[in-house]
């Protein structure tokens, strides 16, 4: 992650909820820390709250991460690699079944 948000590779992230609920933005890492969690932002750091953020606390709660290539992904998956990025880190919270991935291309 630290490649992401110091080199600013623009990224899409994708939230899905339990219900089923989604959230997508285009943006870059703004921040990720113990205290504030992982943060997407559309202006990138510093962070413009008048512009689209997602915030997901990864360091709360259970999770597993998964980093790879498009090829690696579930069959459920590829089709948003194939449009977003070619490599991708997901972040699932089993406890909540809800997913929190990354798509971009270095």
């Amino acid at each position: 992650m630290s490649k992401l948000l110091n080199e600013r590779v623009p990224l899409h992230a994708f939230f899905v909820s339990q219900s089923g609920a989604e959230a997508r933005i285009a943006g870059f890492i703004d921040s990720c820390t113990a205290e504030t969690g992982l943060v997407v932002s559309t202006s990138g750091p510093p962070i413009d709250i008048r512009q689209g953020y997602l915030k997901v606390r990864p360091f709360d709660h259970a999770c597993k991460i998964w980093y790879g290539e498009k090829r690696e992904l579930p069959l459920h998956l590829q089709h948003l690699a194939d449009e977003f990025g070619e490599s991708v880190m997901v972040i699932s919270f089993p406890d909540f079944k809800e997913w929190f991935s990354l798509y971009f291309t270095i």
